[in-house]
């Protein structure tokens, strides 16, 4: 049993190792087809600038970014990171066969354990930097958008492995006016019923959840950490959420 466990962390070691050389300098080798979330969110940063009364003490100037800025960047990846681990982990029974040996399967029980332990140890260091940067809106606004991350996963149907299928039309209810789910804050609640049975605004829905709410919060959040005005911020946010 040490051995595992000594083989689990080496393996956790070496993915966060990597990690943190692809997060602090920005560079994919070719070989992942990953979208480079961190680079956008500085793209946005250095195309936005900043407001003149940044300290020049946080001010990266031969990046032309803020040090923030380029601590949210890492945040964004290591968030994303997390959510694709996580989502590499295997349903071995349904529920149907709920409580069934599993004994033969020994080895993808150890594939989900690490899957389950490598996804959470990025996302644990991606809040310990996140509270680092001691900006209580934008831990605000990045852990709403890991709520969204996680409520995703409940939109709809889903098949055995968890992938999201289309919902029964029969669920559609006619409504004379559908309401709009292009909310900035997600503040507003949603009429589930509008949404369920309408293909397309359940894809849009559940993507916007998984994956638009936090690269479009956190190109608001770079811009609101540039001390940029509240209309900006929301350009951003929206730029970020239909790029994702």
């Amino acid at each position: 049993m040490s051995h595992a466990l000594e083989i689990s962390m080496i393996i956790i070691n070496k993915i966060f190792t990597y990690f943190s050389l692809l997060s602090r300098n920005l560079i994919y080798d070719g070989r992942s087809n990953m979208q480079a979330w961190g680079l956008i969110v500085l793209l946005i940063s250095k195309t936005a600038g900043h407001s003149p009364e940044i300290p020049e003490m946080e001010q990266d100037k031969s990046a032309g970014v803020l040090h923030k800025q380029r601590a949210l960047a890492e945040v964004t990846e290591m968030i994303r990171t997390s959510s694709l681990v996580h989502q590499g982990m295997v349903n071995l029974q349904n529920l149907d066969g709920a409580g069934n040996d599993l004994s033969a399967d020994s080895e993808m029980i150890f594939g989900n354990k690490l899957a389950l332990l490598g996804g959470d140890y990025l996302l644990g260091n991606a809040c310990l930097q996140l509270a680092g940067l001691r900006n209580q809106e934008l831990i605000g606004l990045i852990s709403s958008a890991v709520r969204d991350l996680a409520e995703s996963n409940f939109i709809g149907d889903r098949d055995e492995q968890n992938n999201a299928i289309p919902s029964d039309p029969s669920l559609r209810v006619n409504h004379e006016k559908l309401q709009s789910i292009d909310h900035l804050e997600n503040t507003t609640s949603i009429d589930m019923s509008q949404i369920m049975g309408y293909p397309e605004r359940e894809w849009t829905f559940r993507h916007t959840l998984s994956s638009g709410s936090l690269l479009g919060k956190s190109c608001q959040g770079t811009l609101k950490l540039a001390g940029q005005s509240e209309e900006l911020q929301k350009h951003g946010y929206s730029f970020g959420k239909h790029l994702a």
